[in-house]
């Protein structure tokens, strides 16, 4: 074209006279602008072709391979010189059927492309999916001269799927049990209190006593059990302190010993002297352990020598570590908890499956299959990672990673066990659920407390407006018609700056709790309360008061 810069090959030879010398030159030219365009192409392509991670492969019409790209040697562990001259079937997992290659290879033949989801095998005999699209090349003529392949591995993008939709369906049923568990616990908290005064009434009565006090017991465990479901949906109220997990262990290790029988080998590994700093909760941590060695326990029942270990180290993650868990990248070293044990073990589908809440291996009456889903919901809450790494016939191991925090531990206070005497003070007591109401005002009238009663936040800032100089502390629902329990306690504020405000909650939502903190003067509790815990803090926040 004109004005187009052009390649050319040119062949020249001196023409000669009839005496011999030269009188000219005599030569022809190519043009060879669009052969070298076509090379350029093709160096191009092979580049690209090598560049890819996704494995390559030409084969010619009989399906013999003859090219393979470099990422088809890094994804499959085949060297190029292995499978020149072989074919594809070298990839054969056996997990394809015979009728879907029968199909595979009639469609390709037939001129056709094909795609979809196969699972190959590399050369150690790992099996992984892959994405497979094969399509025919051919010739001028339009006979089928090769075929190309293309294998995607996706065994990185499925994982990274499944996790999506495990947080997603953990997201799912931490929703719901944050409902249930708000309903749960009013209903708990009522058949707290109708005990509590039950045994007062009968408290001379010691047949009776002990009935009632099983049934408080049985009503607690309902509670722990409404408490790990709120640990897993990550609802439950944390209380981060430092704390040295070698002191910490030592005597979770104790309390775990007292539950493992004679025959099982218990064994607590940890380095004396070494800091072991976090901040955690320590009641969660403790329940972490319980439950894993409690699975240990189980799992090697049937073991001829069973043994549990659970191990405290600092580990710093390597490159495997660090692709496996992005969130291992923010710190060089983390503090490992770990529980292991020679019994039954699982296999991959079992593992993948073990923190769904109510998902137990275990037969009925020997577990609920909460306790994993808690366990995973409170290392959620830390901040930190679990890992399960698990061999049928040979064992399990549970290991926690947690980041490690350089500071000394918080300071213990220990609760006073004192009756508490109302005097005759008055309290507003705000609840929607009536019957609760009606139990908790008895159950402060029994101890000597005035009681006035509103059943949402509207009618408790218009009763504390008529009563502010009698009422002494208010006691309030979080979630409520109407007015909630945060926004009364914040027009109440603009009546009275320093009334104590106790607020509870059927759950443990944190937006709320944050919400309720920002109250002077206020505390929180999550229902159901134990009285006598009730009783202390309604004293304790109006001592408090009158000393300002």
């Amino acid at each position: 074209m004109k004005g187009e810069p052009r390649w050319l090959e040119t062949f020249k030879s001196p023409v000669f006279g009839a005496d011999g010398a030269v009188i000219g030159t005599a030569g022809m030219a190519l043009d060879i602008t669009e052969r070298l365009h076509s090379e350029e192409q093709m160096r191009l392509l092979e580049s690209a072709v090598a560049s890819v991670n996704e494995s390559i492969i030409i084969t010619n019409a009989e399906g013999v391979i003859e090219y393979v790209n470099p990422g088809f040697s890094r994804n499959t562990g085949y060297a190029a010189e292995d499978a020149i001259g072989n074919t594809p079937a070298m990839l054969n997992s056996k997990q394809q059927t015979q009728g879907f290659y029968e199909q595979f290879w009639q469609t390709i033949k037939g001129g056709s492309p094909w795609s979809g989801r196969i699972l190959d095998r590399k050369k150690n005999g790992t099996i992984f999916p892959v994405h497979l699209s094969v399509a025919p090349i051919f010739a001028k003529n339009g006979e089928i001269t090769h075929f190309v392949a293309v294998h995607e591995d996706l065994t990185e993008a499925e994982a990274l799927q499944k996790k999506m939709m495990m947080s997603q369906k953990m997201e799912a049923v931490g929703t719901m049990v944050g409902g249930v568990a708000h309903d749960f616990n009013n209903l708990l908290a009522s058949i707290v209190g109708n005990l509590y005064l039950m045994r007062k009434r009968f408290q001379d009565d010691e047949k009776t006593v002990s009935r009632i006090k099983g049934m408080e017991s049985s009503v607690q465990h309902g509670a722990q059990l409404i408490q790990q479901m709120l640990t897993f949906a990550r609802k439950d109220r944390t209380e981060m302190h430092a704390m040295d997990l070698a002191g910490f262990i030592k005597e979770a290790y104790k309390l775990a010993h007292a539950g493992i029988p004679e025959n099982i080998s218990f064994r607590l590994d940890y380095a004396p002297g070494e800091d072991f700093w976090i901040k955690g909760d320590a009641t969660q941590l403790q329940q972490v352990l319980l439950n894993l060695v409690t699975n240990a326990r189980h799992a090697v029942k049937d073991s001829e020598k069973p043994e549990i270990e659970m191990k405290l180290e600092i580990v710093a993650p390597d490159a495997l570590m660090r692709a496996r868990f992005a969130e291992m990248a923010d710190e060089s070293e983390w503090c490992c908890l770990s529980c292991s044990d020679n019994g039954c073990g699982m296999n991959h589908q079992l593992v993948e499956r073990i923190f769904e809440p109510f998902f137990t291996t275990k037969t009925v009456g020997e577990g609920t299959g909460l306790g994993l889903a808690m366990v995973y919901g409170a290392v959620q809450n830390h901040k930190g990672i679990i890992d399960v790494q698990s061999v049928p016939g040979e064992g399990t191991r549970f290991s926690v990673y947690l980041p490690l925090h350089k500071t000394q531990a918080a300071r213990v206070v220990s609760q006073d066990d004192a009756e508490v005497d109302g005097k005759g003070m008055t309290i507003l007591l705000v609840d929607d659920e009536e019957g609760l109401r009606h139990v908790l005002a008895d159950v402060l009238r029994h101890n000597s407390f005035m009681v006035l009663q509103a059943s949402d936040g509207e009618q408790a800032v218009e009763m504390f407006e008529k009563h502010e100089a009698d009422i002494k502390l208010v006691l309030m629902d979080v979630v409520m018609p109407n007015k909630g329990g945060v926004v009364a306690a914040r027009e109440i504020r603009q009546i009275n700056a320093t009334v104590p405000i106790i607020f509870q909650t059927g759950y443990g939502e944190q937006t709320q709790l944050q919400a309720a903190a920002s109250i002077s003067n206020s505390d929180s509790l999550q229902k159901p309360v134990q009285v006598p815990v009730l009783m202390k803090l309604i004293l304790s926040k109006i001592d408090g008061c009158n000393e300002l």
